[in-house]
């Protein structure tokens, strides 16, 4: 991603997140395929709590989660400490395994991009 493109894309981000909050996440593995692992109640403050169903798009080096009636996945959990996990390698699109994402969460939605850092490593 090209450093305009990314500029356009925080820009985009600020205007859709006003008072979002940033965070970090590593993609890690788990047999064989990329995993993204988020939990903490973090994600209950953004309206992520146990039992949420909600939709995950990964497309064009970004994954968004949004909170969502008929989404076909659940936060999973126990109590008041809500967990999410996706195991696949379409995350590869966002990020390699093994590499830090920035996070950006609103009210129902999080959504991640590679990290400065690693954009910088690649390039």
């Amino acid at each position: 991603m090209s450093a305009a493109t990314r500029e356009k894309l925080t820009a985009v981000l600020n205007q859709l997140f006003p008072e979002s909050t940033a965070r970090k996440a590593k993609i890690g593995s788990n047999r064989g395929k990329a995993r993204l692992w988020l939990e903490g109640q973090w994600l209950a403050e953004a309206g992520f709590t146990v039992g949420t169903r909600f939709t995950a798009e990964i497309k064009s080096a970004q994954i968004t989660l949004r909170t969502s009636e008929d989404g076909e996945r659940k936060v999973s959990g126990k109590g008041s400490k809500p967990i999410i996990d996706i195991n696949t390698d379409k995350l590869t699109v966002v990020a390699p395994a093994q590499s830090h994402i920035e996070l950006r969460v609103g009210q129902g939605i999080i959504q991640g991009q590679p990290s400065s850092q690693e954009l910088e490593t690649a390039a």
